[in-house]
């Protein structure tokens, strides 16, 4: 691409046209070019052009372009300043690239870097916590065993107890969740359940 300062005229290669989604035949203006930017990157975009132009020297930049049927692709543009005779910027050129489905494949890795780490934080919490869960369960079958079964306080144990058994399956469920363990399907008691809770 190559933008000619003076006379404000903007011209592409085929590879431009073919990422932007326009047609051969499209004649790209500065103004016209500029509306085919995300608008979330547009003003920076602009300074980064004049940026160039001031300091007379060329940069890079990454930017998303909105084709015409409103698909989003990921440039990076690099840029170069041409100076007339008298050291002023007559014309910026560059090239563009387009990073978008390099872009995508960071996202999944970065999303799948992020499961990973849930799973071992979840894996983490659920060993900590089945081993809290084991001495209070321990504890309350202790306490039972030792108290005689017509004991008031036998309902308050087996309540928690149950609990505790209840915390444990939770745990269960993180541990499949995380990887550390499988799912047994097995058939259930869906009116004990509901009663349970």
């Amino acid at each position: 691409w190559t933008l000619d300062i003076q006379a404000n005229r903007l011209s592409w290669s085929e590879e431009i046209f073919r990422i932007m989604g326009q047609p051969q035949d499209f004649q790209p203006g500065y103004k016209e070019f500029l509306q085919m930017i995300a608008p979330g990157d547009r003003d920076r975009l602009e300074r980064w052009l004049t940026d160039c132009a001031a300091q007379k020297q060329g940069n890079l930049i990454e930017f998303r372009v909105v084709r015409p049927n409103g698909e989003m692709r990921t440039v990076v543009c690099t840029a170069e300043v041409l100076l007339d005779e008298d050291g002023s910027p007559e014309r910026i050129f560059g090239a563009f690239q387009d990073v978008t489905d390099a872009r995508r494949a960071q996202e999944q890795s970065f999303a799948r870097q992020k499961l990973e780490s849930l799973g071992t934080l979840a894996s983490g919490i659920a060993h900590d916590f089945n081993n809290l869960l084991g001495a209070v369960l321990a504890q309350t079958e202790l306490a039972i065993a030792e108290l005689s079964p017509e004991s008031d306080v036998n309902e308050q144990l087996n309540s928690i107890r149950d609990v505790a058994i209840r915390g444990s399956e939770i745990v269960r469920q993180l541990m499949i969740y995380a990887g550390k363990e499988r799912d047994v399907l097995e058939p259930v008691d869906v009116s004990r359940a509901v009663q349970g809770m």
